[in-house]
């Protein structure tokens, strides 16, 4: 069986990373799974780059698209694609002639809305947002903590014109959606383009010889970090910048912490932010490699992931497999994560005092952090999520 993964990048961005996990760990385990990328950041040799016109092709109409959206009036501020420009890259496909395409995240019109109609093999799409579902947004409009509905409008009606372009194009297309959280299974089931397609639920791979349980000293020693202070994680791609990761909420949750000389807050995916956190901080800017990302999670005695409207979150599932509680809203993916006390907390509502409540409960109390570690490589292991995929496959190509 020859996969090829179609993804924006290889390893920039949450969905890339994800992307690209898993097509190392098919590799791993037997399978021909090659890679199809506009923005190559790896030395993967499966990893194949457009062909630099295209890749110029792609750039130039996002930079457009982006033009043309700006034009709308809209209170959604999330990421918005088009995919309406055509990228010749079903060229390439043909190349490489996989039996399985498997879509990844193909924002910024990397792959047009009428070229994915246009496919001849079979696909599989792992939707790591709402594009798909959706019209230009990659999420809807932020409304919690359901699935949420757009208000995103303009005179065009661009957003209902999108939503059913893909309807009609891709109706009579062979399409198997994966989704890694219930809750975007849900969504999906519920949306107009998908709700007759097979639609299944696999969560993301991890590989836990990279992300492990190690000693929280020796974690701490290694990245130059205090021994004798609570360390409270938070991160994430624009951590601080980005309203959906929720870090107004950390942040007044922190002011109310008791005792918040003896607490540490270490942020990375930001080199700089607020620093009125009634807390010492630290950021660590962005972390590219999986050795410093592991060493972060072992010296932090929590996770803390407010987002507030999100899938899957890598960094849940990174802590997790490193062996360290974690908290978060019961939105989107994040129940998916902790699904019980022994993990962390879910809080209850979305509130600052809800997390606040939540981070002074798992600070106070001692985790088998060795045993979370466990649980998780249960769960996101590569064998068990490969062979997922593999039922996945053979059900499109049979």
């Amino acid at each position: 069986m020859k996969v090829l993964h179609i993804c924006f990048s290889d390893i920039e961005g949450g969905a890339a990373r994800a992307a690209h996990r898993l097509h190392s760990a098919q590799v791993k385990h037997g399978i021909n799974s090659n890679m199809l990328v506009v923005d190559k950041f790896s030395d993967d040799v499966k990893v194949y780059q457009l062909p630099r016109w295209k890749r110029l092709l792609v750039k130039f109409f996002s930079s457009l698209s982006q033009r043309i959206l700006k034009l709308r009036k809209t209170t959604n501020l999330t990421h918005h694609s088009l995919n309406v420009f055509p990228s010749f890259i079903r060229a390439e496909i043909e190349k490489i002639s996989p039996d399985i395409v498997h879509l990844h995240w193909i924002g910024n019109d990397m792959l047009s809305i009428s070229e994915i109609s246009r496919i001849k093999q079979p696909v599989v799409w792992t939707f790591h947002d709402m594009w798909a579902i959706c019209g230009a947004e990659h999420y809807e409009l932020l409304t919690l903590p359901n699935c949420s509905t757009s208000d995103d409008i303009s005179p065009s009606q661009l957003n209902e014109f999108l939503n059913v372009f893909k309807k009609k194009k891709w109706e009579n297309k062979k399409i198997h959606v994966v989704t890694p959280s219930q809750w975007l299974k849900a969504c999906t089931e519920d949306s107009d383009v998908f709700s007759s397609f097979p639609i299944s639920y696999v969560q993301n791979c991890l590989d836990h010889e990279s992300f492990k349980y190690v000693s929280s000293t020796i974690a701490r020693r290694v990245l130059g970090l205090p021994e004798n202070k609570k360390i409270v994680l938070f991160g994430a791609m624009s951590s601080t910048s980005d309203p959906r990761k929720g870090f107004e909420y950390l942040k007044l949750a922190l002011n109310q912490l008791p005792d918040n000389e003896d607490v540490l807050a270490l942020v990375f995916g930001a080199s700089s932010g607020d620093e009125d956190l009634g807390v010492s901080i630290k950021y660590m800017g962005r972390v590219h490699d999986d050795v410093t990302l592991m060493l972060m999670y072992n010296a932090a005695d929590v996770f803390v992931g407010p987002s507030l409207q999100d899938n899957l979150p890598n960094t849940f599932a990174e802590a997790l497999a490193c062996g360290t509680p974690c908290i978060g809203f019961n939105i989107g993916g994040i129940p998916d994560l902790i699904i019980n006390d022994s993990l962390g907390e879910l809080c209850s509502e979305i509130s600052s005092e809800c997390l606040h409540d939540a981070i002074v409960s798992v600070l106070s109390k001692s985790y088998d952090r060795k045993g979370i570690a466990v649980m998780a490589s249960d769960v996101r292991n590569e064998k068990n999520i490969v062979a997922q995929y593999s039922e996945v496959y053979r059900s499109e190509l049979q």
